[in-house]
C-alpha cells in the first residue's frame, strides 16, 4: 500500500482541541481497500509516545509544531510512514467571561464602575481596552476603570 497524504484536523488547532490524524488517499497495487493504520506523532520534533489517530488536548501548547505520520498495512505488506504537513498550534483568543456595570441604570454625574473577569486558554496576559458612549453617541470621559483579571481556568 501507499499512503499518499495525511490530514490533520482541526486546522487551525488550539490548545483545547483534540487533533485527529487521518489518511488522505491510500492505494494498493493488489487492489486492497481495507487497511490497518499505524500512527506516529511528533510535537516539536519529539515523540510523545502516542500511537493512535488522536492527539489529546493538554499534550501540546500554543506555537507547538505537530506532525503525524501514518503507515498502511494490508495484511501482506506495510507501507513506509507518510508525514502530514506541520500544524502549528494557534493562539487562542482571550475571553471576557463576565462584565458588570454599576450602577445598572446610571444617571448624570454618576460614577460608573466596571467589574470584569477574563480568561485565556493559553495562559497569556489579557489586556483590556474599551470605550463608552453617552447620550446620542457622545464620548464619555473615563476617569477611572477598575476590574479584576483572573488566570485561566
Amino acid at each position: 500500500p501507499v499512503v499518499h497524504d495525511v490530514v490533520l484536523s482541526p486546522d487551525p488547532a488550539y490548545t483545547d482541541d483534540n487533533i485527529t490524524c487521518a489518511p488522505g488517499s491510500v492505494t494498493d497495487a493488489d487492489g486492497t481497500t481495507t487497511f490497518l493504520y499505524r500512527y506516529k506523532w511528533e510535537i516539536n520534533g519529539e515523540d510523545p509516545g502516542i500511537y493512535t489517530s488522536m492527539l489529546f488536548a493538554g499534550l501540546f501548547s500554543k506555537d507547538d509544531e505537530i506532525v503525524c505520520s501514518i503507515s498502511a498495512d494490508d495484511g501482506l505488506a506495510e507501507s513506509p510512514y507518510t508525514a502530514s504537513p506541520t500544524l502549528t498550534v494557534a493562539n487562542s483568543p482571550p475571553l471576557v467571561d463576565t462584565l458588570e456595570i454599576s450602577p445598572a441604570a446610571p444617571r448624570t454625574n454618576d460614577v460608573i464602575e466596571n467589574t470584569y473577569t477574563t480568561s485565556d486558554q493559553d495562559g497569556d496576559t489579557v489586556t483590556l481596552r474599551g470605550s463608552c458612549e453617552g447620550v446620542d453617541g457622545q464620548p464619555v470621559v473615563l476617569a477611572e476603570v477598575t476590574g479584576t483579571i483572573l488566570p485561566p481556568g
